[in-house]
């Protein structure tokens, strides 16, 4: 399941994360499983989420921060607003 989450990542992106996550926690919700202490420890001990987030982040990991290096500006979120080739044609072509 993690190999095939971090192959997603790659894929798709975080959708390919939250989907099956959020089916596992309609799953727990829905069965009753969500509260029962007794039952999450076993749950995880089964699923060793540890080892599937070590295993998520070795697959999915190296392409983005190669992609971040390569492509800077590093972390940069914000919206820009200088107009770009096209606006400024369309300016030009509207003010005339």
């Amino acid at each position: 399941m993690a190999a095939a989450i971090g192959t997603g990542l790659l894929l798709k992106g975080l959708i390919a994360a939250v989907f099956p996550v959020a089916a596992a926690l309609l799953y727990l919700i829905f069965t009753r499983q969500l509260g029962c202490a007794r039952g999450i420890e076993r749950d995880l001990e089964a699923l060793h989420p540890f080892r599937g987030i070590l295993i998520v982040l070795a697959i999915a990991a190296p392409w983005h921060m190669l992609a971040t290096i390569r492509n800077p500006p590093y972390f940069d979120f914000t919206p820009h607003s200088e107009p770009g080739p096209v606006s400024r044609l369309l300016l030009v072509l509207l003010h005339q």
